[in-house]
């Protein structure tokens, strides 16, 4: 745990599923609507560090890799390619950890694949690389900012991350093939329990292209279930355009069943956060999203659980052109037998961004789409499966995507 070792009160949480019954056994009451603050503590009266059987605050990993048709770290495969490296990790306290990769091997890692359902902008992957698996909370959530697919495999790199009282701090940095050098830090502030500043910097140094982004941002809960997020982020780029900004703010309330709330938000049109995971259809654009939705879990009966969601969202050119108009609903059902349907609707009309971010086509798709899930063994945590089918027109076109689904 990145924990001081003088900590002596702790937050303890125990969580049982019962399969005879199928139910939940908690301790403390998180209440419905999931307060981490409201857990139980762990107070330990007379802790002190350990001596004996002391971990070692050094951990040293070498490797050495020969191979034949073996692609290297830019991808291009070789007849015979032999290399070796060296990671490791420096943890003083439990608090503060360290760790340092020269010339890393991920050749064995495998490459991450997305689903082929229809998007209009890039999707998400995870990233299974150990050097940024390992406190990746530390640089935040909001993968616009910092996405670590953006980086190469690199020649060698360091990276930190503690938490140090009421902060907790993140840094990293890379030198890659061809010059390239990257950066991200990120600092956060636990005002209390339920509210946080934090302050970010991520750059990027190469032969095309130099970038540095500066994030501020807010985030917070207060006990009535009023919840809210204020995002300001200013990126600078040399050698290509690259200045801009963005700013987000959303507020919410959210009640044991219930949660409501609104985000909006404004993209300049050359905001460009080189090593981010960013839409170019939203650069150049404003736009609004609100939503409604209800959860319930029940005791008795035949019906497990029963959901709905409601949103609608609308997003304008700067020029005051609507670039996407949608609202969507749906709502899923689960049933005692431990089979779960899902069935969602959405209509509205989308955009296209042209060659460059800010222009815009003449065009409009006006698209529509059913989804429909069917999951069986919903409950079970060795294994389960289902189906996923959409139908309707998306991206100007008749459109259908078929899934089966196991997962073990």
């Amino acid at each position: 745990m990145n924990l001081q070792s003088a900590n002596q009160v702790f937050g303890i949480n125990f969580v049982r599923y019962h399969y005879r019954t199928d139910e939940w056994s908690r301790w403390a009451d998180l209440t419905q609507q999931d307060k981490p603050e409201e857990m139980g503590h762990l107070r330990l009266t007379e802790l002190e560090p350990r001596t004996a059987g002391k971990k070692q605050s050094w951990t040293f990993m070498p490797y050495v890799l020969v191979g034949h048709q073996v692609p290297n770290k830019e991808g291009k495969v070789r007849d015979f390619l032999g290399t070796a490296g060296l990671d490791f990790r420096y943890e003083p306290r439990q608090n503060l950890t360290g760790m340092f990769a020269l010339n890393p091997d991920f050749s064995q890692v495998e490459s991450q694949v997305t689903d082929i359902d229809f998007s209009y902008s890039e999707k998400f992957r995870s990233d299974p690389r150990p050097f940024f698996q390992e406190g990746a909370a530390y640089f935040g959530v909001n993968r616009t900012y910092f996405y670590s697919n953006r980086l190469p495999d690199f020649d060698y790199g360091g990276k930190f991350f503690a938490q140090l009282g009421r902060y907790q701090v993140g840094g990293l940095m890379t030198a890659a093939p061809h010059s390239r050098w990257d950066m991200a830090f990120r600092l956060t502030r636990e005002l209390d329990a339920t509210n946080s500043a934090s302050a970010m910097l991520v750059t990027t140094d190469r032969q095309e292209l130099k970038n540095q982004l500066l994030v501020g941002q807010f985030t917070g809960r207060q006990p009535s279930g009023f919840n809210y997020l204020l995002d300001l982020a200013l990126s600078r780029t040399q050698e290509q355009k690259g200045d801009g900004g963005l700013l987000r703010a959303s507020a919410g309330w959210q009640w044991d069943r219930v949660a409501i709330g609104t985000t909006v938000d404004h993209y300049s049109v050359n905001f460009f956060p080189a090593n981010g995971l960013i839409a170019r259809d939203v650069l150049g654009t404003w736009g609004t999203k609100s939503y409604a939705s209800y959860f319930q879990d029940m005791a008795e009966g035949p019906l497990r659980t029963l959901s709905g969601d409601l949103a609608w969202s609308g997003r304008y050119t700067s020029d005051g052109l609507p670039q996407r108009r949608y609202w969507e609903g749906g709502g899923s059902i689960e049933l005692r037998q431990q089979v779960k349907v899902d069935l969602l609707y959405g209509r509205g009309i989308y955009r296209p961004v042209g060659d460059e971010p800010g222009q815009w086509s003449t065009d409009l798709n006006h698209d529509y789409y059913w989804t429909a899930k069917l999951n069986f063994n919903t409950r079970s945590s060795r294994w389960n499966y289902g189906l996923t089918y959409s139908w309707g027109s998306l991206g100007g076109g008749a459109y259908s995507y078929l899934a089966p689904e196991l997962w073990l």
